[in-house]
């Protein structure tokens, strides 16, 4: 029988959710099912995860799913608190044990977690409706500086600000590394940059650095003395950084002469 003669049949229709939940570094899968599952050569975890209705549906509201499991698994612990790294994906499969024929029946970007007593719940809108409400760009009339960083509107190659190096000593608690080199940068020359690891593309915010050593905004999951990293560069979005730093005053995207007080509110000093 085919999955929709499965889904439709009071007698055959035994469905399985499998839910695969992925970053740039690890993949997390589980399913509903009363067993663990194997499915297209992985394993499906079985642990008490439910999900809700489909939500929404309008323009006003977009599709989205909720994703319900306990709060003692791994992915909770590494997504739901402190600051999000990369995104988080998932995939929901659905199939019957009659055939084993999956389809794919959701597909998003988890927008947020929340942990309420002994449970963790994923809000993960549609991929349309995640596209739909991304924010469009905007420039504002602010003294810093509109332009992400070694954008095509900043200019700047990122390659040229770029360190590669290895990871040298972890701290603890692993939001602090000490890396082999420094190539010789001065104190703060890689806050607010990224650093990335090599073999997979994960990547953190620097918020300090002094000599060879730096501060994240969260750590690296599973990384390990000797990993190769590449970190670049930071810059705080103000004039005498473009100028002095970067050397590219010429495409600064700011208004560094607004002045600091409201004429019409106090008039001329």
């Amino acid at each position: 029988m085919t999955y929709l003669e499965d889904e439709m049949s009071a007698h055959d229709g035994q469905p399985i959710e499998l839910y695969e939940f992925y970053s740039n570094s690890t993949t997390y899968r589980f399913t509903s099912h009363v067993e663990s599952v194997e499915f297209s050569g992985h394993t499906f975890n079985a642990i008490p995860i439910t999900r809700g209705s489909l939500e929404g549906g309008t323009q006003e509201d977009s599709p989205t799913i909720e994703i319900r499991m306990p709060y003692t698994e791994r992915i909770v612990k590494d997504f739901a608190y402190g600051v999000s790294p990369n995104s988080l994906q998932l995939i929901i499969y659905r199939l019957h044990t009659a055939t084993g024929q999956p389809i794919e029946y959701w597909r998003g970007e988890v927008a947020a977690i929340s942990v309420s007593g002994r449970v963790a719940k994923f809000r993960v809108p549609s991929v349309l409706a995640g596209k739909m409400k991304s924010s469009v760009p905007g420039t504002f009339y602010q003294s810093q500086c509109n332009h992400c960083l070694y954008s095509s509107r900043c200019g700047i190659s990122s390659e040229a600000y770029k360190l590669r190096t290895t990871v040298l000593n972890i701290s603890s608690n692993g939001a602090s590394l000490v890396l082999a080199s420094s190539g010789g940068a001065s104190q703060n020359w890689f806050k607010a940059g990224e650093i990335i690891r090599a073999s997979d593309g994960e990547r953190r915010m620097v918020v300090y650095q002094s000599g060879a050593s730096i501060d994240l905004n969260y750590p690296f999951p599973n990384i390990k003395i000797g990993d190769t990293v590449d970190i670049y560069a930071g810059c705080d979005h103000a004039v005498g950084d473009c100028r002095d730093k970067f050397n590219n005053i010429i495409n600064f995207g700011g208004h560094p002469f607004i002045p600091s007080s409201n004429i019409f509110a106090v008039g001329f000093q």
